[in-house]
């Protein structure tokens, strides 16, 4: 029975890790990639089948993304610009 347990252990291990690496490819890296190939389609260079190639693969992202965030509040980070606010005070004194 000791040999069982050692495999449900590796079993559970295993879905451990595969439910980490699943989390990994939702990054904002593949969201990057499906946007690059969207722009960089040019149909006087490339062929529809490029094209065809490109939604096929957002799709099934897609897909794989409302599978994986089923029941949980799922986040996708993105990099912001922050805009720097000047202050008007700071800006009559300069000037006074």
């Amino acid at each position: 029975m000791a040999s069982c347990s050692g495999t449900e252990e590796a079993a559970e291990k295993n879905r451990k890790n595969a439910n980490i690496l699943r989390a990994f490819i939702f990054r904002n890296d593949i969201v990057r990639i499906c946007l690059f190939a969207y722009q960089m389609f040019n149909p006087a260079k490339h062929s529809t089948l490029f094209l065809e190639d490109v939604i096929g693969f957002t799709h099934t992202y897609l897909e794989h993304l409302e599978e994986f965030s089923k029941g949980k509040m799922l986040m996708i980070k993105t990099n912001r610009v922050r805009k720097v606010k000047k202050n008007k005070k700071n800006k009559q004194a300069a000037q006074a």
